[in-house]
């Protein structure tokens, strides 16, 4: 018995992190959801502790696609986020373009594309 429990707990958490991998985009607040979480970590690896996340516009995109622009406040800066997906694009190829409030753009991160 005690050999199999830590057999069982791998396999649950290989089991896990497989639906994890395979979690899809479907709708525009999953969308959001993911943009919201990559561009926090890029504040807080980069430029600080970002506050104050506001979606701003969402937008469906010709050929089964969409969109979703927000604001982050860090310090006494804004910067606008912006990422965009096919419907049902792997959460794992969704990247981001980050630029500051006067529209030149400072990060731009396209993972497994």
């Amino acid at each position: 018995m005690r050999r199999i429990f830590p057999v069982l707990v791998l396999l649950i958490i290989a089991t896990l992190l497989s639906l994890v991998a395979r979690r899809r985009i479907w709708t525009e607040a999953g969308l959001e959801g993911v943009c919201k979480e990559r561009t926090q970590a890029y504040f807080l690896a980069k430029r600080g502790m970002p506050a104050d996340w506001k979606p701003i516009m969402r937008g469906a995109v010709s050929g089964g696609g969409m969109s979703i622009y927000g604001t982050w406040r860090v310090g006494e800066k804004y910067y606008v986020a912006m990422c965009s997906a096919r419907f049902a694009e792997p959460v794992a190829s969704i990247g981001y373009e980050i630029a500051d409030s006067a529209g030149a753009k400072i990060e731009t991160s396209s993972t497994g594309k």
